[in-house]
């Protein structure tokens, strides 16, 4: 059309040819051309009443978040030209700080840089899509583009990004809905038997609006329905302001508004993407259905129905994990919700209906159905005829699996608000990478250890509630998981810290031969107690008795040989130390032991050999000089072996010829092992206890020229026999009386698993240098010490704290100058950390950290020889 002619045109006609001939409003990322392009359709001449309806609602809108600042607007038209009331709306919508901008703005470069501040935030640091609007339209005062930039503004910050109770739009993004579908999709869910499709005839008589406050707050406007259609601005008027007094819901728009023929969809939408966030207030009214007289509104109270408290739980409605042929529950709490009746319904993948076995008790119903088909159910739950939060369910259902994979321990049912909760997985010889995976009410910290082919695997849970436990092992979820744990907030006076056990026995076990334990509860207030065995495979009879009050005592009989594992959990939290291991022979005879937290396990050969796995090597230096002598510790405590059991270490040199090591019990199950090499080249370590072999990868010490660069090797649990070191690494200082020491560190690491050993050398100042470093043979051929002249004082030799810093002082005055070496070592873990500083006058200050409570060997040496009662046996608590 050619205007130049000046042919008659409508005003609206005139409208669009100068939004094409200068620019369009802003269009949203969403993509809703229908939503966003409705600015080029209409008449957006001074006087057209949806103009009028849609700017007082947007000024309304900006208003609502404007005063929490204290500011407002008055005219859209005038007030974003300088630019600082948008930034203020964009910073509270948003809720950060935007970038530097003037505070004073005078000039209109001022005012055109600050617009273009809170544009450009809005397209870059935000993702709205703002086509051909720049911040001369805003300080211009031109309203139809500032009334398009708000809409965006709206629909990013009301209808796009807030989340929704029982928002189909989070399922995913195949399920992408646009703002407007969304909002009437959430309608839909809400008002059921509503067909609500639009925003401008489906609300004009009232009786909607009514509606969806009592979808919101059931009860608040039970009458709706009774509502004359006819009567739509008394129906307007008492739905807004039940929703603005008790469910906080401001009236963007007027009742007149509402039922206004040519009510502005765009303000209509804004007005009602309140509702899905409003919450309701304690005190309001809510009340059963009542006839409305013509002139007054009843709100008696009464006790109404609330489906959206009913809490729901159980497996059978966690939607992955089932496998067909399981039994699984769904529970359903009704206390909060009123007086109705439980409807569930559970779909089959075929259409079908499942059939499931109903249990009740007062105010809970609890569900068991066992799923036959593979693919996915859907589950209704309805109480008083509406569906509770999150129905229908969707669970997904595999095939069954069989599997020899064996789950126990605490965390897997029960556990305490602020208490690490302890599950372990023991793969009995299937192979596959586990992980874990725990959905509740709080993001959980996990922490698993890998200890001789069973996972250790702690969480801390930091709020009650139901928790899914997932364990997966090739990303597939094992038999029985999701295990769900209930964790609870402890009773005032319960203590799982100051729960006791004596566990006086400590030798191994015969078949048949009674075991009995001792647990003392009575510090640890009044609180349920469980005490479970199990030899690997099947759990065990426990007796229990209480000897007094808050003395327990439990007795069970093994009946194969092997390790049984004892857990004592208390309030649903395992106590110190648990899990016990206890080793079981097939014979009379009984050898040392310890009664200690698991660290090794037997198998089905465990009569005809050991694993390596099962020893603790302590000081094995793979490395070392030609005709030289190496020294080890071999702990055999764990391996079940009789009384009259020796260990027995040969040595295979390169050549062929074999001897055997000269072996030593420093005590009961701890042997020191030395040995000469006197070949070049690797020579193999093989070993044998109590007359049966020690399989598994072995030792094997590299005999060369001497080296300055020293390693420390352990066999750790976990590593299949794998062994991983890293050298030492080396720092020289001067200390205060004018000697050098020379500082040695390694870490043994697998995971979260970590030994550090530091080794110190007190030599001359002039000491020689080997390969760039200080050598530690040369200080070793000027030794002469004389280690049972050292003394150690502290308390730190003998016990320790767990997760707190231990100290004791080594005294080498007396003894000479020789190297000092400083090593603890545990049954699970070893030291965190272990420093040693020089304090003058040959006297030392070792302190370290322990991670776990449990039995730890304190091993001191000067030279080659332990100094006097070394090693010790720390008790760490």
């Amino acid at each position: 059309m050619d205007f130049s002619r000046g042919e008659p045109v409508s005003p609206s006609a005139l409208v669009i040819a100068e939004l094409r001939q200068h620019r369009t409003v802003p269009e949203y990322t969403g993509g809703m051309p229908d939503e966003e392009g409705v600015f080029m359709e209409k008449d957006l001449a001074r006087d057209a009443p949806w103009k009028r309806i849609q700017q007082n609602t947007f000024t309304r809108w900006a208003n609502e978040h404007l005063k929490t600042v204290h500011l407002g607007v008055r005219d859209l038209e005038t007030d974003f030209s300088d630019g600082l009331l948008l930034i203020a709306l964009v910073e509270v919508l948003s809720g950060r700080r935007l970038p530097k901008h003037t505070k004073k703005p005078v000039f209109r470069s001022q005012k055109l840089e600050n617009v273009s501040v809170a544009l450009t935030f809005l397209e870059e640091e935000e993702g709205l899509k703002l086509v051909s609007i720049d911040s001369t339209d805003i300080v211009d005062g031109r309203l139809k583009l500032i009334l398009g930039l708000v809409w965006a503004l709206i629909l990013h910050y009301s209808l796009s990004k807030p989340k929704w109770e029982g928002d189909p739009d989070s399922d995913g993004p195949e399920k992408k809905l646009t703002p407007k579908q969304r909002l009437i999709t959430w309608f839909h869910h809400k008002m059921p038997q509503l067909p609500i499709s639009n925003f401008t005839t489906d609300w004009n008589d009232g009786r909607a609006c009514g509606a969806l406050d009592n979808a919101v707050a059931p009860g608040l406007c039970p009458d709706w329905k009774d509502w004359d259609p006819r009567d739509a601005l008394r129906n307007a008027t008492e739905a807004m302001s039940l929703a603005e007094k008790w469910l906080g819901v401001p009236q963007l728009i007027s009742p007149e508004d509402m039922i206004d023929p040519n009510i502005d969809e765009q303000s209509m939408m804004t007005y009602l993407a309140q509702f899905p966030i409003a919450k309701v207030k304690a005190d309001a009214p809510l009340r059963t259905p009542t006839t409305r007289k013509p002139s007054q509104l009843s709100v008696r109270s009464s006790v109404v129905t609330r489906p959206d408290l009913v809490k729901c739980s159980g497996r059978g409605i966690q939607a992955d994990g089932i496998r067909t042929g399981d039994v699984v529950n769904i529970r359903m709490a009704t206390g909060a919700a009123g007086l109705g009746d439980v409807d569930l319904s559970i779909m089959a993948p075929d259409g079908s209906l499942e059939k499931y076995d109903m249990q009740t008790s007062e105010n809970l119903y609890e569900a068991y159905y066992c799923p036959s088909l593979e693919g996915r159910y859907v589950i209704s739950i309805l109480y008083g005829g509406r569906h509770v939060p999150r129905s229908p369910f969707q669970v997904n259902v595999k095939p069954a699996i069989a599997s020899n994979i064996r789950v126990y321990g605490p965390g897997l049912s029960a556990g305490a608000v602020g208490y690490p909760a302890n599950l372990y997985v023991d793969m009995n010889g299937e192979a596959g990478m586990l992980s874990f995976l725990i959905e509740g009410p709080s993001e959980v910290k996990i922490d698993c250890k890998d200890r001789d082919l069973v996972a250790y695997a702690t969480y801390w849970p930091t709020c009650a509630g139901e928790y899914a436990v997932h364990i997966h092992c090739d990303n597939e979820d094992i038999h029985g998981s999701p295990f769900m744990a209930e964790i609870s907030q402890l009773p005032a006076g319960v203590n799982p810290d100051k729960v006791r056990v004596e566990l006086p026995l400590r030798e191994g076990v015969a078949i048949g031969q009674p075991v009995e334990m001792v647990v003392r509860t009575r510090d640890a207030g009044n609180a349920p107690l469980e005490v479970l065995v199990t030899d690997g495979e099947f759990d065990v009879l426990v007796k229990k008795e209480e000897v007094e009050p808050g003395v327990w005592r439990f007795v069970f009989t093994p009946d194969n040989a092997g390790m049984y594992v004892v857990l004592v959990n208390f309030a649903g939290v395992a106590v110190g130390g648990s899990p016990f291991n206890i080793p079981v022979r097939s014979s009379t005879a009984v050898g040392p032991s310890l009664l200690s937290p698991r660290s090794s396990r037997s198998n089905d050969n465990f009569l005809s050999s050991l694993e390596m796995s099962s020893l603790r090597i302590i000081g094995f230096q793979p490395n070392v000089a030609l005709n030289t002598l190496s020294e080890f510790l071999v702990d055999c405590r764990d391996a079940a072996v009789g009384d009259s059991a020796a260990l027995k270490v040969f040595i295979h040199s390169p050549s062929g010829i074999s001897g055997e090591a000269l072996v030593s019990e420093k005590s009961p199950g701890l042997y020191n092992v030395s040995c000469s090499v006197f070949e070049e080249g690797p020579h193999t370590l093989s070993m044998s206890l109590d007359g049966l072999p020690v399989r598994g990868q072995p030792l094997i010490i590299t005999a060369g020229n001497p080296s300055g660069n020293y390693s420390l090797l352990k066999n750790s649990n976990g590593l299949a026999g794998g062994q991983k070191t890293e050298d030492y690494s080396v720092s020289e200082e001067m200390s205060g009386d004018g000697t050098t020491i020379i500082r040695r560190e390694t870490r043994l690491v697998r995971e979260t698993v970590s030994s550090v050993c530091t080794e110190s050398i007190l030599g001359s100042s002039t000491s020689s240098v080997l390969n760039g470093v200080p050598s530690a043979m040369a200080a070793l051929e000027l030794a002469q010490g004389d280690a049972s002249k050292v003394v150690l004082v502290g308390e730190g030799v003998q016990r320790a704290r767990v997760n707190q810093v231990n100290t004791f002082t080594v005294r080498a005055d007396a003894a000479g100058y020789n190297v000092l070496l400083v090593g603890v070592y545990g049954k699970i873990l070893n030291a965190h950390e272990v420093k040693m500083t020089y304090k003058g006058q040959a006297t030392y200050e070792v302190t370290y950290e322990l991670k776990e409570r449990g039995e730890y060997l304190l091993i001191v040496k000067y030279g080659d020889d332990h100094v006097n009662g070394s090693p010790f046996i720390l008790q760490c608590q």
